[in-house]
């Protein structure tokens, strides 16, 4: 499983934290809650994704090793 943080996030960037799993290389999408794609990035630097392109509202962070979802979690963009 992981962690992200800061949840809700206010910035332009979250943190994965991995709990005692290595994952490298992975890949991560943000699905909307209707469950529409709006990003997609193959290589992850230093575990932070830029979120900055996001509206305000809940999404899903799906963690992908070799095209599946191996692990998702919610998480809430809100502006500052």
């Amino acid at each position: 499983s992981f962690a992200i943080y800061p949840n809700p996030s206010q910035g332009n960037i979250v943190h994965l934290e991995f709990e005692n799993i290595n994952l490298n290389p992975f890949s991560v999408e943000i699905r909307d809650i209707s469950g529409k794609q709006l990003f997609f990035v193959r290589k992850v630097n230093d575990n932070q994704i830029d979120v900055l392109g996001l509206d305000e509202g809940f999404y899903f962070l799906n963690i992908q090793k070799e095209g599946k979802t191996v692990s998702s979690q919610k998480f809430i963009k809100s502006n500052p």
